[in-house]
């Protein structure tokens, strides 16, 4: 169990940071009369959250991230059904055409369209794959995601993300949400933030705060996942891009740490762990700027000697 302090110093703007020790103690810097419960969107750690989740599947024997399309979402019209892994969909590696993005450019109003996963990956993710199209950091990738973790399931990825992490990692201020998620005691950001649509939850739908997304980490690595799970984290997949599957690895000074980032226009979002000490690093802000979140993420690896 975290033991929290609340320190009087704020280290960025709009913001809220925390620093884990590894005896469990976190030191919680928040702005303004914000604290360690301000809710912040995740942005792309809801990717690092969604691939948690299948590990989570594939290690109770639900699914496997080496099986195709064709075996786990049987109601894909995809053309690549028989190639497309779910592995190589975490990876960002499917090698399908973007046509979510042109889609949203000729009608703005999909983003509040009301498609299940599966209905907007056969809409806007199911191209033919294009074999020179190695690594891609598309929308698609992650709403065919979204869809093998609610076919696998049985379950929405709300009440399936509940079940398999946030709860078993006591994060009871973090959900999935759609739209523009209410946020409690959260700064006003600094610019407008779009809505975006329901099928769209692994890419970018997470609500959290620091203090849970270090929450989040440090129980997958403590028995949250299977070995196994833990090395499909640390294995890169696109080495200029230090790509694992759902994020990052970084090794600094010797050390290999998880290293990850999300933005939703001015919400930004950092994380750094180190599984050989448990010791690790979190904030958000919607300030729009990640200046402040590399500055003080810095602070925070020369204070650990990294």
């Amino acid at each position: 169990m975290f033991s929290l302090v609340l320190a009087m110093a704020a280290h960025i703007d709009l913001g809220v940071e925390a620093w884990l020790d590894p005896d469990d103690r976190v030191d919680v810097y928040a702005s303004r009369s914000l604290s360690s419960d301000s809710q912040f969107q995740a942005g792309s750690l809801a990717k690092y959250t969604c691939t948690l989740i299948a590990l989570r599947l594939a290690d109770e024997g639900r699914l496997s991230l080496d099986s195709s399309l064709s075996d786990l979402l049987p109601d894909y019209a995809g053309p690549g059904a028989r190639e497309i892994t779910l592995r190589s969909l975490l990876a960002n590696r499917s090698g399908l055409p973007d046509d979510l993005l042109p889609a949203f450019r000729s009608d703005p109003s999909i983003a509040m369209a009301d498609l299940s996963a599966i209905e907007a990956a056969n809409r806007f993710a199911a191209g033919e794959i294009d074999a020179e199209r190695d690594w891609s950091y598309d929308l698609g990738n992650w709403i065919i995601v979204q869809a093998v973790i609610e076919a696998a399931s049985g379950k929405s990825i709300e009440q399936v993300a509940i079940d398999e992490v946030l709860k078993p990692a006591s994060m009871s201020a973090s959900r999935f949400d759609a739209g523009t998620p209410v946020l409690a005691n959260s700064p006003e950001p600094a610019e407008p933030v779009r809505p975006f649509p329901p099928f769209l939850k692994c890419a970018g739908g997470l609500v959290s705060t620091p203090v849970e997304l270090l929450r989040m980490v440090d129980w997958a690595y403590s028995g949250g996942l299977s070995q196994e799970s833990i090395e499909s984290l640390h294995q890169t997949t696109t080495e200029e891009e230090n790509y694992t599957i759902g994020g990052r690895v970084r090794v600094v000074s010797g050390n290999l740490l998880s290293w990850q980032s999300g933005s939703n226009g001015p919400y930004k979002s950092q994380v750094v762990y180190d599984p050989a000490t448990g010791s690790g690093w979190a904030a958000m802000t919607a300030s729009n700027s990640s200046t402040e979140l590399a500055e003080a993420r810095g602070r925070w690896l020369a204070a650990r000697g990294l």
